[in-house]
């Protein structure tokens, strides 16, 4: 089943509400929302665990899930979490992210 086969009906009923979806699919992010394009129109906002590594095969990156993203009017604007560790040398860097997309032009105020 697609996103869209199983919540458009959903989605549609309630698209005069503030729409938050949050995905953390190991990997398949950008599979969901390629199969969510009918719904996209009325979701504001989109929470993704995005992998700073290739952890996953066929697994999705930053650069995938923007360019996918941004054709939908959506873009990044908030870090709500980052992982760090510590990899060779004990040098650190973020594993992965949570990541709020919003929707171009949406009037949703975010806490700090």
């Amino acid at each position: 089943y697609t996103f869209d086969e199983k919540f458009y009906k959903y989605i549609l009923q309630n698209r005069n509400e503030k729409i938050l979806m949050k995905i953390d699919t190991e990997g398949s992010e950008l599979d969901i929302v390629k199969g969510a394009k009918k719904s996209l129109k009325f979701i504001d906002g989109i929470i993704f665990e995005i992998d700073n590594l290739e952890r996953f095969d066929g697994g999705c990156n930053s650069y995938s899930i923007n360019k996918f993203m941004s054709k939908f009017n959506f873009f990044p604007s908030k870090t709500i979490t980052s992982n760090i560790v510590k990899g060779k040398n004990n040098k650190k860097f973020i594993n992965y992210q949570d990541i709020l997309y919003l929707r171009k032009n949406i009037n949703w105020p975010l806490e700090d």
